[in-house]
């Protein structure tokens, strides 16, 4: 066991003070698997509810043996959106190199997305370290055995994949019995391909405040989406990449190109992350989600293994299971139905009866936001013209489906818009990110339509 604390931090900030400098961390403890830090006092007052964030890795993923510029790149990556809102300057004595000009690029996207927040705070290193794996093996999946997740795992097996599923966002740190039931289904996925697992517990999403943090940038009111998707989530896989070895991270896409806002897990901000020489590839946008599904299925028989579970729910049964009246879950339902499978086999406990009526209930109750017609739309325009060797029940369904008028509560993105980020779509996933920063400022009227 080996314990590694800022020594000389109190005597080092008194010093920094008088010149008007602070440091980014009041504490910093690495004991092998745990990492613990007291985020600066401003930081503290200003968005957090409580002064300690720590993370938990599994105990094969050794802290000690490597640098705190790399063990400290999660705890970076997710505090870096309220530095820069901040308007501060902080200091940190140690950040990897290609860390340092990931967050660069991504200062760049953040000011690209929302110009209407003024982004001025900086964090400023010390010292630059050029981290380096010694093998470079096969890759990391950030696994939540959703179906972005799965079918990212699935267009990569032949490589030899680590899978990493986080406690602290979906999964609430208190629902214990849960998430031993989520690791449990994590590992039986990974036993069917001879991949390994990897899992963390995490507490940032129950420390951040989010009421300071919209008194503080009322500008952008879904802060979590805006900002911290991916910045949060890859950020925990470094060292857990870096400890195996990986030279990847897989991080499924959530949507599609024709997706027309800015968001916390664009491509953009995936494909620029990268530290200690591992890159983040957004991975699998060109597949819709019936399109996701219908690769798993073909996939599935091709390697002659089980229709794999999906868990997409976002954490509103106790065991982890599907609760079957979500919005994600009757999506992935209705998608599941529309390609003519069977739910159950995917992990849905539903008949058609109860979704047409679940669904009805649904669309009745909620005004959609544009993005989320665009999902739901994918679903419908999968339906084909001609339903051979589906069931009447199905049949009956999909023509109800189909002719059901959705619901939608904001304006839909000019051609400008959505032709600015189909040019911003085809930057990020060549990864020449830097020539996005020739287009123009995104215009304010479709981040105000969106919520953002």
């Amino acid at each position: 066991m080996r314990y590694r604390y800022i020594s000389l931090l109190l005597s080092l900030l008194c010093c920094f003070y008088i010149f008007g400098e602070q440091f980014l961390f009041e504490q910093v403890e690495i004991e092998h698997n745990k990492i613990r830090v007291v985020p600066h006092v401003k930081i503290q007052e200003k968005f957090l509810k409580s002064s300690i964030f720590w993370i938990e890795y599994d105990a094969h993923i050794n802290l000690d043996n490597m640098d705190e510029s790399v063990a400290l790149a999660p705890i970076i990556l997710c505090l870096l959106p309220l530095i820069w809102v901040s308007q501060e300057q902080f200091i940190i004595q140690k950040m990897d190199k290609d860390l340092f000009d990931s967050i660069h690029t991504i200062h760049q996207v953040f000011r690209l997305f929302y110009p209407q927040v003024t982004w001025s705070g900086s964090l400023v290193p010390q010292q630059l370290i050029h981290n380096r794996l010694n093998k470079k093996k096969g890759a990391v999946v950030l696994f939540s055995h959703g179906l972005d997740a799965v079918c990212t795992s699935y267009l990569h097996l032949n490589e030899r994949q680590t899978l990493c599923t986080i406690s602290g966002c979906d999964i609430s740190l208190s629902k214990h019995g849960m998430w031993k039931n989520v690791q449990k289904q994590c590992v039986e996925f990974a036993q069917r391909f001879n991949f390994d697992t990897a899992f963390v517990s995490f507490n940032f999403r129950q420390i951040l405040d989010t009421q300071k943090l919209k008194n503080s940038c009322p500008q952008i009111r879904r802060w979590w989406k805006a900002t911290l998707g991916s910045l949060s989530h890859a950020g925990l896989v470094y060292p857990v990449a870096y400890a195996l070895q990986k030279k990847k991270i897989y991080v499924g896409a959530s949507f599609t190109r024709d997706y027309p806002f800015p968001a916390g897990n664009h491509p953009l901000i995936d494909n620029a992350l990268k530290c200690a020489g591992i890159s983040v590839y957004h991975d699998g946008a060109q597949f819709n989600r019936p399109q996701k599904i219908e690769y798993i299925c073909k996939k599935s028989k091709k390697v002659q293994v089980p229709l794999p579970l999906l868990r997409v729910c976002w954490g509103k049964t106790l065991d982890g299971s599907n609760c079957c009246n979500c919005e994600k879950c009757l999506r992935t339902i209705n998608a599941l139905i529309v390609l003519n499978k069977n739910p159950q086999e995917f992990g849905f406990e539903i008949s058609v009866p109860e979704l047409q009526q679940r669904t009805d209930a649904f669309f009745k109750r909620k005004l959609f936001q544009y993005d989320l017609v665009i999902d739901w739309e994918h679903v419908r325009s999968a339906i084909p013209s001609v339903l051979k060797n589906y069931s009447q029940e199905y049949k009956d369904y999909l023509s109800w489906l189909q002719g059901y008028p959705l619901p939608i509560s904001t304006k839909k993105p000019t051609i400008e818009e959505q032709i600015l980020y189909n040019h911003l779509w085809e930057y990020a996933l060549a990864r020449n990110i830097q020539e996005v920063f020739n287009c123009s400022p995104l215009p304010q009227s479709k981040r105000s339509a969106i919520g953002f």
